[in-house]
């Protein structure tokens, strides 16, 4: 199974706190060296290495890489955090894989999330269901994380605070900002380790959020003109590769953006055959439909 998030890849601006019990196994294991001799040993001062030992502070990621390295520990249940206000992720435990509740998540976030210029992640909806599946998924994957819910009616919103978004953009190689401008896609170091269940897992969360319900297809807005975007490339390959031949993609439409005034097109991911479109629905999207073959 393939590791994605690790103790090694950890971006250097996170700090980690030990569980109770790994903090007493890891100054257990450290007891035979002063306090100053290993300070000096990290190249580190001294009253950061007490705050460290005492608990009173989270460890910067490079100097608890150092110390397990000397130790040998290996931390089973984290807390991991930015160095300032951002809520932590608790009972974080690495490593985290590449297992079909990843790529569900990821077919969630890609199709209705986000993760915005601050690093915040949110995932919008009219569906409660998803909205909890979503939630779930997260915590099962990444650990226990504050989140904000937002009723707005027609809609609603999880906003997840930028901790989240760090390990999303940082380690898995997700882009921030617009899904459309950054020419959203499923990470090429990720899709080597697709096997068909990945697959399944993956478009069918996003056929939940993109796809529509009166007809098989899948519609996403792209800045090339003249290509799909990337994404939809990679949903007809994913297709393709579990027996879908008949899926093809069109041009729909163009349009103007209203804010930036640019010229985009319109995509549409849709299959032709009968029976592949009956599989389809069995396989893909059985919540989407009641019975309509188109």
């Amino acid at each position: 199974m393939k590791e994605l998030i690790t103790m090694s890849n950890l971006p250097d601006t996170l700090y980690v706190e030990l569980s109770k019990e790994d903090q007493r196994k890891l100054w257990r294991k450290l007891q035979t060296i002063s306090v100053k001799a290993l300070a000096e040993k990290l190249k580190i001062p001294v009253r950061n290495l007490y705050k460290y030992k005492e608990n009173n502070s989270g460890y910067p990621i490079n100097v608890l890489r150092k110390l397990i390295e000397l130790t040998g520990l290996t931390p089973e249940i984290l807390t991991v955090k930015t160095q300032r206000a951002s809520e932590p992720i608790k009972d974080c435990k690495l490593p985290i894989c590449l297992t079909e509740d990843f790529t569900e998540f990821l077919g969630y976030l890609m199709g209705d999330g986000g993760i915005d210029f601050q690093l915040g992640v949110h995932f919008t909806t009219d569906n409660l269901e998803d909205i909890n599946r979503f939630k779930e998924l997260v915590q099962k994957i990444f650990g226990s994380i504050k989140f904000q819910f937002k009723n707005y009616k027609t809609r609603y919103t999880l906003y997840y605070p930028k901790t989240l978004g760090i390990l999303l953009t940082k380690v898995i190689g997700l882009p921030k900002g617009s899904k459309v401008e950054s020419e959203l896609a499923v990470p090429e170091k990720l899709i080597q380790d697709f096997n068909d269940p990945l697959k399944v897992k993956f478009i069918k969360a996003f056929y939940e959020c993109d796809g529509f319900a009166t007809e098989i297809g899948i519609g996403q807005a792209g800045k090339n003109l003249e290509a799909p975007p990337k994404v939809l490339l990679q949903l007809k390959s994913f297709l393709e590769a579990l027996g879908f031949s008949s899926s093809y993609i069109k041009k729909s439409t163009n349009y103007i953006t209203p804010k930036t005034k640019k010229l985009r097109s319109r995509w549409v991911l849709k299959i032709k055959d009968k029976e592949e479109k009956k599989k389809f629905i069995l396989l893909i999207a059985p919540k989407k439909f009641k019975g309509y073959v188109s």
